[in-house]
């Protein structure tokens, strides 16, 4: 599976994806912070080992080699995270301003 990184609170996804690429609409669903810590640690975890990302992500995070499980849950208290589930093939004719869009399920 792909991953494509966007930037926080986007509304609009780009107007021409790479070649060969699928549209999906997608649900957004936060991941609570004591099942989102694990993850930080093991995503981090390389990171930390090397020396010249080890002092960025102390600045950004607060963490380093030697953080406990409580660290890692605090920082994912601090800085959400979010799980992305397809819920259908995005229309050919459907613009790419999600800005007014309501995922199924929900109110409007």
């Amino acid at each position: 599976m792909k991953y494509r990184r966007l930037p926080a609170g986007a509304g609009k996804l780009p107007a021409h994806p790479p070649a060969g690429s699928r549209r999906y609409l997608l649900r957004r669903l936060r991941v609570a912070p004591d099942e989102a810590a694990p993850i930080l640690r093991r995503a981090l975890a390389r990171f930390l080992a090397r020396p010249l990302m080890a002092p960025m992500l102390r600045g950004w995070y607060g963490l380093d080699a030697s953080s406990t499980d409580a660290d890692y849950l605090a920082r994912a208290s601090e800085h959400p995270m979010f799980e992305l589930k397809p819920i259908g093939a995005w229309p050919a004719e459907a613009s790419t301003d999600l800005s007014n869009h309501e995922p199924e399920g929900r109110a409007a």
